[in-house]
């Protein structure tokens, strides 16, 4: 029933795909500001029940579902998505729910939600980078499953403009000074220490104004907190507004203090390209949007005194405002085009149901499904009770906890964005890991939350050190399939992610240049995700017979996705075992193996 970004987001995106011929419904709740707005735009639009979690609203979903036969459904909140997939449920051959996360408020850790997530959900997709990455690490969710799209907004409708003009247009004080928040009034924006902020620039300076743009719940206070601080003759609650474009020309500085619940905010990526200086939190995925001291002043949430010194900072210094809004529409027109979210957004829908329609159904079909999902568990319920397994889902691994050390050394080499398996194994035996990757997405993520004890190397594990090749990066995100991360790169050309992508050149390492610097005998753990290069490596290893100086070796073969094939990893795996080792467990393509001499 609310109105904001997110059902801005979807109605934008509606347009878009109708644009490229797919055909598109939005459902909402009768009397909605989406419904209202979808008719303005002349969008296919239904009024549902489905405004509670309850009989009522299954029950309107499923007639809808049955009467309509959607390849796909797109959910956007908690209500409308536990209505989908509940009534889904009771359709043979339902279409496959896809959930967006428009904010980062908690997702529950239970049952129930966690069915909701890994099984009704077929693909997540979050409007942040830090939004994909909470809900992986913290909530264990695949991450194969997850794609950060974030939203795009026109750049050609939201642009500089006369300043002078807007303001007499919208009855504003030409000789003021404005600070300008464009927002849903809600209580987790920030309104009210703004509204602090601004009374302490105010006291000073009588030149300063406050406009305050959108409605929302918390209008009420808002109000109140300005009369108590007899501040009205110096704001503009100029309420919900259309043509949102015009009152940006007239600010002088954009501000938005979030404490929670944010992706990528529409108002902050607008104001950028409207070439405005921003003053904001680094709540959510709001820093993927600004760079500090560069296109935006960061301040703590609810710092009331750090918010009015970056204000005033950017009133104070007319040229630093005026370059921080340069660089700040050249940074959002590269990251954030509406035609670049809509093309993203397509791929995922487009992988969703392809993978839906090739997805086999029927009794048998649920029955091969269930025979599997039975047997990975048996595998795992036979492994010898010291295995455990460290880390996410996605990122984690199964190792021998008796096997390793007192003062274990792990060699981690094709880190990604999962640090969550190192950060476990030094948190349950301490030691040291060396993780080895030169992809510059996953250096930059792994080194901001690298745990102690783990240090991170830029370069790529090959068979001898000091070698220069060319390091294949990956695709651009539009062009990968869903699920993709995006990030890591190989040494080998023909891995289905990098064909075509860029390049750049790495330096190599190896792994008896890695035990002599780490001043090591043998490691207790080696584990190899290097996307398709573990083949050469480990005919090495075994042929040098190095192998024989690693305790553990965990392999992730990628048969398939580079021109390796299945017959090529069950060979190496056979070498492997005549180096001596046992191979305990395979979960997918990840191999672990022990080796024998350790009892």
């Amino acid at each position: 029933m609310g109105w904001g970004g997110q059902e801005i987001r979807i109605l934008e995106e509606a347009q878009g795909m109708i644009a490229r011929g797919h055909e598109v419904e939005i459902w909402a709740v009768a009397g909605s500001g989406i419904l209202a707005e979808a008719a303005r735009r002349a969008l296919p639009h239904r009024a549902l029940s489905i405004g509670r979690k309850n009989l009522r609203g299954i029950l309107a979903m499923r007639r809808a579902l049955a009467s309509v036969r959607p390849d796909l459904v797109n959910a956007h909140s908690s209500t409308d998505a536990w209505l989908a997939a509940l009534a889904r449920l009771t359709l043979a051959d339902a279409p496959p729910l896809v959930r967006t996360r428009h904010i980062s408020a908690p997702v529950p850790d239970n049952f129930p939600t966690r069915w909701l997530y890994n099984h009704a959900t077929r693909h997540i997709v979050t409007t942040g980078e830090r939004l994909r990455e909470t809900l992986v690490a913290e909530n264990r969710f695949r991450e194969d499953r997850i794609t950060s799209v974030p939203t795009g907004v026109d750049s050609a409708r939201f642009r500089p403009g006369d300043k002078a003009e807007a303001r007499r247009m919208l009855g504003l004080d030409a000789r003021a000074r404005y600070v300008g928040i464009v927002a849903t009034l809600r209580s987790w924006k920030g309104h009210l220490y703004l509204i602090e902020a601004f009374a302490r620039l105010a006291a000073g300076d009588a030149t300063i104004r406050l406009i305050v743009v959108g409605d929302g719940p918390m209008r009420p206070a808002i109000a109140e907190k300005i009369t108590e601080l007899n501040l009205a003759p110096n704001v503009v609650l100029a309420g919900r507004q259309d043509a949102v474009e015009r009152w940006f020309h007239a600010m002088d500085v954009f501000c938005l203090p979030s404490y929670a619940n944010e992706g990528v905010p529409q108002a902050i990526v607008q104001a950028m390209l409207c070439e405005l200086p921003v003053v904001t939190t680094p709540v959510g995925s709001i820093v993927e949007a600004v760079t500090d001291q560069e296109t935006a002043l960061l301040v703590a949430p609810r710092d009331v005194g750090g918010l009015a010194a970056a204000i005033r900072r950017l009133l104070d210094d007319p040229a630093l405002a005026q370059r921080m809004g340069r660089a700040a529409r050249a940074q959002a027109e590269r990251r954030f085009g509406r035609d670049t979210m809509i093309a993203r957004m397509e791929v995922v829908f487009r992988g969703v149901v392809d993978r839906h329609r090739a997805r086999r159904t029927g009794i048998g079909a649920r029955w091969e499904r269930l025979r599997r999902s039975f047997l990975r568990r048996w595998k795992e319920w036979r492994l010898p009770r010291a295995y455990t397994r460290l880390g996410t889902k996605y990122g984690g691994w199964w190792i021998d906890c008796g096997a390793i050390g007192a003062d274990p050394l792990m060699i981690d080499c094709g880190l990604g964005r999962d640090v969550s398996f190192p950060a476990a194994f030094l948190a349950q035996f301490g030691g040291r890991v060396i993780g080895i990757d030169p992809s510059p997405d996953s250096l930059a993520y792994c080194r901001a939350h690298t745990p102690a004890g783990m240090e991170v190397w830029g370069r790529a594990f090959w068979i001898r050190a000091g070698e220069t090749p060319p390091f294949f990066l990956p695709r651009s995100k539009e062009t990968l399939p869903p699920g993709a991360d995006g990030v890591s790169g190989s040494l080998v050309q023909s891995h289905a992610y990098v064909e075509g992508g860029p390049r750049l050149e790495v330096t190599t390492t190896s792994f008896d240049e890695v035990l002599a610097r780490a001043g090591r005998g043998e490691c207790d753990v080696l584990k190899l995700d290097i996307e398709g290069a573990e083949y050469e490596v480990l005919d090495d290893l075994c042929a040098r017979g190095l192998l024989g100086k690693v305790r553990q070796l965990l392999v992730e073969f990628h048969h398939r996705a580079t021109h390796h094939t299945l017959a090529e990893t069950e060979a190496v795996v056979a070498r492997i075992e005549k180096s001596g080792f046992h191979l305990v467990h395979v979960e997918g393509r990840n191999h672990v193996f022990r080796r024998e001499d350790l009892g």
